[in-house]
């Protein structure tokens, strides 16, 4: 057992060893804002589901019509809100004839209420391009002109990026770059953004397709049955286009607020978590147990060498790289201090419990989401 145990520990050290070098020598933002627009009259669709938003819906409504890109319309679907996030979406937009506001139709039978959501805004839509965000995403006003002009010089077709993540409080600070942070390791860039790769990264905040492309991958009936939508969608924009699908970091263009407190990042990550895993090729099982031998392992081995209790010291040496490696990328993430890395005990502690639950809600058929229950398998 202690051999096991000492092998265990050297192998968790090397890799967050790797882990922390790559957090912090891997390149900035990928792409900045930009002033001209060279595709000045290319119409873009702007679609955001909404359900329950109100406290998202004037600001990113505001941050839309703020465009620098001139041709944009702006396509807000409600969802079945049970709040004011109509009244608060006629607000911000005053009469804007950019602002479309759809009320949504009732779920059909098998979909869910995102992808639903989505496929009503795109059936509406007028635009060449056709750019789904969520209510807390904050575009900045050069985001559309840049997005088209990046498109144009890349050949891109399918876009999906990643913005600085706001990480309001210590709950956030805390978990959400623990999460991302396993997310990207499942998903590094080097292979996700090569086209002959199978491993894809796609975030749900921010996907844009051309018309041509959203089309030829069947647009989001080909995914009405998936919570994590957006993987799904960027495995098939990547199987279909090749290179022509792009995922970029880009911190300047976009900023998102995720969940705010532990009520909603229990709720929001155990939807994604175990389904995400199978989503990559693991098995939903596969969640919980990676999160606490990666995750919580070198802290429990670090607690037992203190103790007294082992001697294997490589768990210290894995703790003290792990919490290095998500304070460069917490730091890179979101601009908050690299010292949050040293929450990374508590961080991962929460991601194996946010793990298993996530397992034991798909297992059961149980996912939930804005006071819906699906009983998703993808």
């Amino acid at each position: 057992m202690g051999l096991a145990s000492h092998v265990l520990g050297r192998a968790l050290a090397a890799t967050w060893a790797a882990a922390a070098v790559t957090a912090a020598a891997a390149p900035g933002p990928a792409l900045g804002p930009r002033r001209d627009d060279p595709q000045a009259e290319t119409l873009v669709s702007v679609v955001v589901p909404m359900r329950d938003e109100e406290r998202n819906a004037a600001a990113c409504v505001a941050a839309v019509l703020a465009s620098t890109h001139r041709r944009v319309e702006l396509i807000v679907v409600d969802d079945g809100s049970r709040d004011g996030t109509a009244a608060a979406v006629r607000a911000a937009a005053a009469g804007d004839p950019r602002v479309r506001l759809v009320r949504g139709a009732p779920l059909p039978d098998g979909w869910l209420g995102k992808p639903w959501a989505c496929a009503q805004g795109a059936a509406v839509a007028r635009g060449t391009w056709l750019v789904f965000c969520d209510a807390d995403v904050r575009l900045a006003p050069e985001a559309l002109a840049t997005l088209l002009a990046d498109a144009a010089a890349t050949g891109a077709e399918a876009v999906s990026w990643i913005g600085r993540q706001e990480l309001g409080s210590v709950w956030e600070r805390v978990v959400n770059p623990v999460v991302l942070f396993f997310i990207a390791g499942l998903t590094p860039l080097p292979l996700a953004t090569r086209p002959g790769s199978r491993v894809v990264a796609a975030n749900g905040q921010f996907l844009a397709f051309s018309r041509r492309a959203y089309e030829r991958i069947g647009g989001h009936a080909a995914v009405a049955d998936a919570m994590v939508e957006d993987l799904a969608l960027g495995r098939a924009a990547k199987a279909a286009l090749g290179a022509g699908y792009r995922f970029v970091w880009t911190r300047d263009l976009m900023t998102t607020r995720m969940y705010r407190g532990l009520g909603e990042l229990a709720e929001g990550w155990s939807k994604n978590i175990a389904l995400g895993t199978r989503a990559l090729g693991l098995p939903p099982a596969a969640a919980p147990l990676g999160a606490l031998l990666a995750g919580s392992a070198p802290w429990i081995g670090t607690a037992a060498w203190l103790l007294g209790r082992s001697a294997a010291w490589p768990f210290a040496a894995a703790a003290a790289c792990q919490a290095t490696a998500i304070g460069a990328f917490v730091r890179r993430l979101s601009g908050v201090s690299a010292l949050w890395g040293l929450a990374a005990p508590l961080g991962t502690a929460v991601l194996s419990a946010l793990a298993g639950l996530s397992w034991w809600r798909t297992r059961r058929g149980d996912l939930r989401w804005r006071g819906r229950s699906y009983a998703a398998v993808r």
